[in-house]
């Protein structure tokens, strides 16, 4: 399953101005991992020297349905 990472406005910057990036990893930790991957100069930001992610970063996880889904839901 795709997965879109929104990206800050603040942190665009190191994302080519990209305000989403696609990935396809099934955990938030290869979620960052792909991004750190595919824009290393945002790494730097994102974990801190032990690895860690950073306290001041927010995670959101949101689920999307699709509009058949929604008009449509299981009984």
């Amino acid at each position: 399953m795709a997965i879109t990472i929104e990206i800050p406005t603040a942190f665009r910057r190191f994302t080519e101005g990209s305000p989403k990036v696609d990935s396809g990893a099934t955990t938030i930790a290869e979620a960052l991992n792909d991004l750190t991957v595919k824009f290393p100069a945002l790494s730097r930001h994102v974990r801190d020297e032990q690895g860690q992610i950073r306290q001041f970063l927010n995670v959101y996880l949101t689920k999307k349905t699709s509009a058949s889904s929604a008009a449509n839901p299981p009984r």
